[in-house]
């Protein structure tokens, strides 16, 4: 448990220097600085960006090394002219919602890290306004031409990611489809979500709810499959009885959860545990518990999925699996460089591991 914890822990933020290098990047990448040009001073960035001057260096310091700024002294720092050899010295990432949600999470934010942490070469962001549909945006010719290659983001539409890979070489990243041919990079929901159903019945719980996403809806999110095929597995090696223990949430939103919740509380021969496919389905699913007078992990034992920064600050504390999410973005970038100097990746699927972070969520059934 102290070996996974101290795991879970050791994913950092992106700093601020690193967001002022990204977006200088993506400007000189997008063309709205030109090769020459003077970008505005250190001082004049502070200001504008509510930091200290140092953290502006930091980020201009990496860009010059990287090639994409240069200084002339008592002139300031200019666009460094870019390559000419067919190749852009850019990777894109293609993301199934608003570009500045990425950063509103911790699992966006640790991927991106990742992805930075790998890539020897500029990231440049194409964001989605149609979020609910998990639909990648309208990316044109000659936006595309100012990349080598493409990691798609949080997208499930087997199309949209099909037409895209034929424009530029592509790794779905958390995402995988049977449907396509693609390299892809997922966590091990099956492996994580079982360890935490197995977990549940060496505590002597027999019946056993899972909450997740409703297979039958258009787009649902695999890695949301995937969790639950976890716990079927389990409950069938078990010999226990999964049939009428899966609960559908009806929606995505804040409060996903609660709705489930109640129709857990109305079953008959209620279950003594249950696993949420997110940290926040199970936050919602405790508060509904507790609302009713249950105790936790007396009345009701829970796990959730994702280890976010809620399972510490709930009580009690939330049971959940954790993934090292920056090694995900690592290993993405790591397969997208292979496909880029040709080699055939095209079946190839990257696992990120899985593991159980017990917490005081779960006790033996009372």
């Amino acid at each position: 448990m102290a070996q996974s914890q101290d795991r879970a822990n050791s994913i950092r933020m992106v700093t601020k220097y690193e967001q002022i290098e990204h977006m200088i990047r993506s400007k000189i990448v997008s063309g709205e600085l030109k090769t020459g040009e003077r970008i505005e001073s250190e001082y004049e960035l502070a200001e504008k960006l509510g930091v200290h001057r140092f953290t502006v260096n930091k980020a201009i310091s990496n860009l010059v090394r990287a090639g994409l700024l240069y200084r002339e002294q008592g002139k300031g720092t200019f666009v460094a002219a870019q390559r000419h050899d067919g190749t852009t010295n850019c990777l894109g990432v293609v993301f199934g919602g608003p570009t500045e949600a990425l950063f509103r999470t911790g699992f966006g934010t640790a991927v991106i890290q990742g992805i930075y942490q790998a890539a020897e070469r500029s990231i440049l962001f194409f964001g989605s306004n149609q979020s609910s549909a998990r639909v990648g945006p309208d990316i044109s010719d000659e936006e595309l031409a100012r990349v080598d290659g493409l990691l798609a983001f949080e997208i499930f539409n087997d199309e949209y990611i099909s037409k895209l890979a034929a424009r530029r070489p592509l790794v779905m990243v958390d995402y995988s489809s049977r449907k396509l041919q693609l390299p892809s990079v997922i966590f091990d929901n099956v492996g994580g979500v079982k360890r935490a159903a197995q977990k549940l019945i060496e505590a002597g719980h027999r019946r056993i709810a899972c909450v997740g996403e409703d297979p039958r809806k258009e787009h649902t999110d695999p890695a949301w499959l995937d969790r639950t095929r976890g716990w079927e597995a389990a409950m069938d090696e078990a010999g226990l009885e999964s049939r009428g223990l899966f609960i559908p949430i009806q929606s995505r939103n804040g409060e996903m959860g609660i709705d489930a919740a109640h129709r857990l509380l109305k079953m008959n021969d209620r279950p003594t545990a249950a696993i949420a496919a997110t940290d926040s389905i199970a936050a919602h699913m405790m508060k509904v518990f507790q609302g009713e007078g249950m105790e936790m992990p007396r009345d009701m034992s829970i796990v959730g999925f994702g280890n976010e920064e809620v399972c510490e600050v709930l009580t009690p504390t939330l049971s959940s699996i954790g993934m090292d999410m920056q090694d995900m973005g690592v290993k993405a970038v790591n397969l997208l460089e292979r496909m880029l100097k040709g080699e055939d990746a095209a079946s190839t699927t990257e696992i990120v591991k899985t593991y159980l972070i017990e917490r005081e969520s779960v006790a033996p059934p009372q």
